[in-house]
Protein backbone atom coordinates (compact mmCIF):
# COMPACT_ATOMS: atom_id res chain seq x y z
CA UNK A 1 0.00 0.00 0.00
CA UNK A 2 2.83 2.52 0.13
CA UNK A 3 5.36 2.28 -2.39
CA UNK A 4 8.58 4.42 -3.62
CA UNK A 5 5.80 6.68 -5.91
CA UNK A 6 3.08 6.23 -4.24
CA UNK A 7 1.56 6.57 -0.42
CA UNK A 8 -1.35 5.36 -1.34
CA UNK A 9 -3.97 5.47 1.48
CA UNK A 10 -1.48 6.38 3.98
CA UNK A 11 -0.71 9.65 3.91
CA UNK A 12 1.37 9.82 7.42
CA UNK A 13 4.08 7.41 5.44
CA UNK A 14 6.53 6.98 3.08
CA UNK A 15 8.13 4.19 1.85
CA UNK A 16 11.05 4.72 3.80
CA UNK A 17 9.45 4.92 7.05
CA UNK A 18 7.92 1.82 6.22
CA UNK A 19 11.27 0.29 5.69
CA UNK A 20 12.39 1.76 9.04
CA UNK A 21 9.73 -0.13 10.76
CA UNK A 22 10.12 -3.08 8.81
CA UNK A 23 13.81 -3.05 9.84
CA UNK A 24 12.89 -2.51 13.61
CA UNK A 25 10.86 -5.58 13.86
CA UNK A 26 13.80 -8.21 13.76
CA UNK A 27 14.50 -9.28 16.62
CA UNK A 28 11.20 -9.58 17.52
CA UNK A 29 10.35 -12.10 14.36
CA UNK A 30 13.56 -14.11 15.71
CA UNK A 31 12.18 -14.12 19.38
CA UNK A 32 8.85 -15.55 17.84
CA UNK A 33 10.68 -18.33 16.12
CA UNK A 34 12.19 -18.88 19.24
CA UNK A 35 9.33 -18.93 21.58
CA UNK A 36 7.67 -21.51 18.66
CA UNK A 37 11.37 -23.74 18.34
CA UNK A 38 11.39 -24.09 22.80
CA UNK A 39 7.80 -24.43 23.81
CA UNK A 40 6.93 -27.80 25.15
CA UNK A 41 3.83 -27.54 27.33
CA UNK A 42 1.06 -28.79 25.42
CA UNK A 43 -1.28 -26.38 25.28
CA UNK A 44 -0.56 -24.15 22.40
CA UNK A 45 -2.58 -21.04 24.01
CA UNK A 46 0.13 -20.79 26.94
CA UNK A 47 2.76 -20.05 23.37
CA UNK A 48 0.39 -17.58 22.25
CA UNK A 49 0.43 -15.84 25.49
CA UNK A 50 4.70 -15.78 25.38
CA UNK A 51 4.33 -14.61 21.72
CA UNK A 52 1.52 -11.74 22.81
CA UNK A 53 4.01 -10.64 25.41
CA UNK A 54 6.66 -10.21 22.42
CA UNK A 55 4.08 -8.57 20.24
CA UNK A 56 3.41 -6.21 22.76
CA UNK A 57 7.47 -4.65 23.18
CA UNK A 58 7.59 -5.42 19.23
CA UNK A 59 4.62 -2.91 18.56
CA UNK A 60 6.72 -0.68 21.42
CA UNK A 61 9.35 -0.49 19.32
CA UNK A 62 7.76 0.08 16.14
CA UNK A 63 6.01 3.21 17.28
CA UNK A 64 9.35 4.24 18.67
CA UNK A 65 11.13 4.08 14.89
CA UNK A 66 7.73 5.77 13.57
CA UNK A 67 7.18 8.27 16.02
CA UNK A 68 4.03 6.73 16.78
CA UNK A 69 2.48 5.64 13.29
CA UNK A 70 1.08 2.88 13.24
CA UNK A 71 3.29 0.84 9.97
CA UNK A 72 2.68 -2.88 10.63
CA UNK A 73 0.59 -3.92 13.79
CA UNK A 74 -1.22 -5.95 11.94
CA UNK A 75 1.94 -8.01 10.64
CA UNK A 76 3.25 -8.40 14.29
CA UNK A 77 0.17 -9.90 15.16
CA UNK A 78 -0.39 -12.60 11.93
CA UNK A 79 3.12 -12.94 11.09
CA UNK A 80 4.44 -13.31 14.64
CA UNK A 81 1.68 -16.15 15.12
CA UNK A 82 2.67 -17.34 11.27
CA UNK A 83 6.47 -17.56 12.94
CA UNK A 84 5.85 -18.55 15.80
CA UNK A 85 3.64 -21.67 14.34
CA UNK A 86 5.71 -22.53 11.28
CA UNK A 87 9.09 -22.73 13.80
CA UNK A 88 6.78 -25.18 16.42
CA UNK A 89 6.29 -27.33 13.35
CA UNK A 90 9.70 -27.72 12.90
CA UNK A 91 10.07 -30.08 15.77
CA UNK A 92 6.27 -31.25 15.37
CA UNK A 93 6.30 -32.64 11.57
CA UNK A 94 2.59 -33.97 12.72
CA UNK A 95 0.91 -30.69 12.71
CA UNK A 96 0.75 -27.51 9.73
CA UNK A 97 0.31 -24.12 11.05
CA UNK A 98 -2.95 -23.28 10.10
CA UNK A 99 -3.79 -25.71 12.82
CA UNK A 100 -0.96 -24.83 15.39
CA UNK A 101 -2.46 -20.68 14.99
CA UNK A 102 -5.81 -22.07 15.51
CA UNK A 103 -4.98 -24.07 18.78
CA UNK A 104 -2.74 -21.17 20.00
CA UNK A 105 -5.73 -18.70 19.42
CA UNK A 106 -8.54 -20.43 20.65
CA UNK A 107 -10.88 -18.32 22.42
CA UNK A 108 -9.33 -15.17 21.27
CA UNK A 109 -12.83 -13.46 20.24
CA UNK A 110 -14.17 -14.02 23.18
CA UNK A 111 -11.32 -12.96 25.47
CA UNK A 112 -10.72 -9.90 23.27
CA UNK A 113 -13.83 -8.33 21.76
CA UNK A 114 -17.01 -7.27 23.28
CA UNK A 115 -15.76 -5.13 26.34
CA UNK A 116 -13.73 -2.12 25.42
CA UNK A 117 -12.91 -0.39 21.88
CA UNK A 118 -9.32 0.76 22.27
CA UNK A 119 -8.37 -0.83 18.83
CA UNK A 120 -9.81 -0.87 15.41
CA UNK A 121 -10.77 -4.24 15.97
CA UNK A 122 -12.41 -4.10 19.35
CA UNK A 123 -14.64 -1.18 17.71
CA UNK A 124 -15.06 -3.13 14.65
CA UNK A 125 -16.72 -6.16 16.95
CA UNK A 126 -18.94 -3.60 18.47
CA UNK A 127 -20.34 -1.97 15.78
CA UNK A 128 -20.70 -4.84 13.24
CA UNK A 129 -19.97 -8.07 15.49
CA UNK A 130 -17.33 -9.46 13.10
CA UNK A 131 -14.09 -10.80 15.16
CA UNK A 132 -11.87 -9.46 12.14
CA UNK A 133 -8.23 -10.77 12.34
CA UNK A 134 -8.80 -12.20 15.36
CA UNK A 135 -11.38 -14.74 13.98
CA UNK A 136 -9.15 -15.25 10.99
CA UNK A 137 -6.53 -16.85 13.52
CA UNK A 138 -8.93 -18.60 15.59
CA UNK A 139 -10.20 -20.39 12.19
CA UNK A 140 -6.70 -20.97 11.00
CA UNK A 141 -6.75 -18.40 8.33
CA UNK A 142 -8.82 -20.34 6.10
CA UNK A 143 -8.48 -17.24 3.43
CA UNK A 144 -5.19 -17.89 3.49
CA UNK A 145 -5.17 -21.74 3.66
CA UNK A 146 -8.55 -22.07 1.26
CA UNK A 147 -8.11 -18.92 -1.13
CA UNK A 148 -4.73 -17.47 -1.44
CA UNK A 149 -2.24 -20.14 -1.34
CA UNK A 150 -4.45 -22.64 -3.95
CA UNK A 151 -4.65 -18.97 -5.99
CA UNK A 152 -1.03 -18.61 -5.78
CA UNK A 153 -0.47 -21.90 -6.17
CA UNK A 154 -1.96 -21.84 -9.44
CA UNK A 155 -0.72 -18.47 -10.73
CA UNK A 156 2.17 -18.21 -13.18
CA UNK A 157 4.28 -15.45 -14.37
CA UNK A 158 7.64 -13.80 -12.48
CA UNK A 159 7.24 -14.33 -8.51
CA UNK A 160 6.58 -10.58 -7.83
CA UNK A 161 3.75 -10.48 -10.01
CA UNK A 162 2.11 -13.71 -8.67
CA UNK A 163 2.13 -12.37 -5.20
CA UNK A 164 1.00 -9.16 -6.26
CA UNK A 165 -2.29 -10.52 -7.65
CA UNK A 166 -2.59 -12.54 -4.85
Amino acid sequence: LVDPADRGPHPDMDVYLFINSGLSLGEYFRRAAKIGTNFTDTDLREMFKKLRQAGIQAEKTMFEATKKINTHKGAIFSLGLFVCASAYCQRHRDLDEFEVISKMTQGLVKHDLGQKSDTAGERQFLKYGKGGVRAEAEAGYPIVKNVALPFLAKSTGELNTRLLDT
